[in-house]
């Protein structure tokens, strides 16, 4: 929840730490496929394109089904991502 409200108010640096640390738990969380999808968006808004693509594929391993990861992802891949 940290990393979602720093990167509301645009601090996408700091948000990225949280993610960082939200990913690295244990046990893991059961909300990991939410947490890699709302990281990617952060590294999309820092321009880390390729790790953005990443994480929203590791999204997609773990809730293969998850329509918003799936569309994210192409949004990247296309270049056409809109906020």
């Amino acid at each position: 929840k940290r990393g979602k409200a720093l990167a509301n108010v645009k601090k996408y640096s700091e948000a990225q730490e949280s993610y960082e640390y939200a990913l690295i738990l244990e046990p893991p969380s059961p909300d990991n496929y939410v947490i890699c999808r709302e990281y990617g968006s952060v590294l999309y808004s820092l321009g880390k394109y390729s790790e953005s693509v990443r994480l929203y594929k590791k999204s997609l391993g773990v809730e293969p089904r998850y329509r918003a990861s799936n569309y994210e992802k192409r949004q990247v891949y296309y270049g056409r991502r809109f906020r």
